[in-house]
């Protein structure tokens, strides 16, 4: 996805490395491919 890499500078220049870092996981790991926005955010924020 071509907003991926801005999306995670963001993340990184708004200190949320913790949030930037869960998001990486979900993208490389295609078992979260299969949930719902929803429930992928829900694990991020979490």
């Amino acid at each position: 996805m071509m907003l991926t890499q801005p999306l995670l500078d963001k993340l990184s220049r708004l200190r949320l490395t913790a949030f930037r870092a869960a998001l990486e996981e979900q993208l490389h790991n295609p078992q979260y491919a299969a949930l719902p926005f929803e429930d992928r955010l829900g694990i991020l924020i979490d």
